[in-house]
């Protein structure tokens, strides 16, 4: 964490207490260098340009988090632009205007756009590649429109690696449907791309291996029949790509898997619509292969197929069919998306903020604070750790009741902060409540010490 900061995991194996020493990638604000960058970022496994973006960002605007919004939301705005570009010139302008208001109103587009991710520039950079194809497709070759593909496609890898389920169909495509010289250029882009990327992140990609591995237990199967659940999901996530949820682990009703059958008709009829097919149904599909070949659910998280979203618009614009009757299906479609657009504002389930700033405002500044790992204070480590990024304030994280090694690592003369929703006398065998934090309620916490050792309680042999 920032160099003023402290990080601790308690009660880790054969260790007790393990510094955190793998910083958020939103700490490369404290990153002198690219080596000190690169390491940040390998501990997390991202790829560094929408953090090195977003530390451009709160250099010149600050670091509100209003402002670190606002970046992601101009950035979607951005994307719907090169969205209409790319669409106008595959299916022309009516088309475009609908598919563009269809992707604005999307349900999954609206709620990535207000948070501080980076998942509204890989949508802007991979529309720009579609773009690139779609004229390479219509104009003829161009160098202009060959370096603006290697270009965006060698930016989207170094934004996300889940940009590759997106790259991986956009090529295939090219290979396929391009005539000779402009598939020539094509995949001398996507080759220069790929080049690119691993001369300037390759070492890293290799360093993180083994925390991508770690990273990606959370989306372990559940269950007996994860190749079943992994195909039931990949029948629902149409209707979820437009209308949300962002998360599902229960698959919904398969009535949406009629849309592949939709998009390929589309695609049969209409040979401009055929990019935007592949873009479909290929990212999903790459995503479900992932999820089937390593037992994972990955289609479980929205975000993580994004880049099929705005091919599942366009298919929908071009599905109506000729004169006035091509407006019906799109104009339906915005309506339902618009009818549903509030639940890409969910009320907020944990007042996080407030909390954070009640024990600022009642602690001490080198006073730490300690939170417990599995219960409903769970989410507060990563989002405290973030917070309190550039404040003196060691953090402490429990994995389990603490060992006599892990507690003995913990402030022992002075006060702490714990937060924990159990009963914290009996969790820090030793400490004692000075006084509870009383608003916000949770997760309770309480301003804690350790007894010194002569009026300690003994436990029983």
């Amino acid at each position: 964490m920032a160099s003023n900061g402290q990080l601790v995991w308690a009660n880790q194996p054969r260790a007790g207490v393990h510094p955190f020493d793998r910083p958020r990638p939103t700490w490369v604000e404290d990153a002198l260098g690219p080596a000190q960058i690169g390491q940040a970022l390998v501990a997390d496994n991202h790829p560094p340009l929408y953090f090195l973006v977003l530390r451009g960002w709160r250099e010149m605007l600050g670091d509100e988090e209003r402002m670190t919004r606002a970046l992601s939301a101009l950035l979607s705005l951005a994307a719907l632009g090169v969205f209409f570009v790319a669409v106008r010139e595959s299916l022309g302008a009516t088309a475009a205007l609908w598919a563009t208001l269809l992707l604005g109103l999307a349900v999954p587009d609206i709620a990535l756009a207000r948070e501080a991710r980076s998942y509204s520039l890989l949508l802007l950079l991979l529309m720009g590649a579609v773009a690139a194809i779609a004229r390479l497709e219509a104009r003829g070759p161009s160098l202009g429109r060959a370096a603006a593909l290697g270009a965006t496609a060698c930016a989207a890898m170094l934004t996300h690696y889940f940009a590759a389920f997106a790259l991986g169909p956009l090529a295939l495509y090219a290979l396929f449907r391009l005539g000779p010289r402009s598939r020539r250029q094509a995949l001398a882009a996507f080759a220069a791309a790929a080049a690119v990327f691993l001369a300037a992140w390759g070492p890293y990609v290799w360093q993180a291996r083994q925390v991508a591995v770690e990273n990606a237990d959370w989306l372990g199967a559940v269950g007996k029949t994860p190749t079943a659940q992994t195909l039931a999901r990949f029948a629902t996530l149409p209707a979820r790509l437009l209308l949300g949820p962002i998360w599902a682990q229960t698959p919904g009703s398969p009535w949406p898997v009629m849309l592949y059958a939709l998009a390929l008709g589309i695609a049969w009829r209409r040979p401009g619509a055929r990019l935007w097919c592949v873009l479909f149904v290929g990212v999903i599909a790459s995503v479900a292969a992932v999820d089937v070949g390593r037992d994972t659910r990955q289609l479980v998280v929205i975000r993580y197929v994004l880049p099929a979203l705005p091919g599942l618009c366009a298919l929908v614009a071009a599905a109506g069919g000729a004169g006035r009757a091509r407006h019906v299906l799109p104009a339906l479609t915005a309506l339902l998306l618009a009818l549903h657009v509030p639940a890409a504002y969910p009320p907020a389930t944990a007042e996080w903020r407030r909390w954070a700033r009640a024990v600022d405002r009642e602690a001490a500044p080198g006073e730490p604070l300690v939170l417990t790992f599995r219960d409903r204070s769970m989410p507060l480590w990563f989002k405290a750790a973030n917070h309190y990024g550039r404040v003196p304030r060691p953090l402490v994280v429990l994995t389990r009741q603490p060992s006599a090694l892990a507690s003995s690592r913990l402030p022992q003369a002075g006060s702490f902060w714990l937060a924990t929703e159990a009963d914290p006398e009996a969790l820090l065998p030793g400490a004692r409540v000075e006084r509870r934090l009383e608003r916000p309620a949770q997760p309770p916490t309480y301003r804690m010490s350790f007894l010194p050792a002569a009026s300690a309680p003994t436990r029983g042999r």
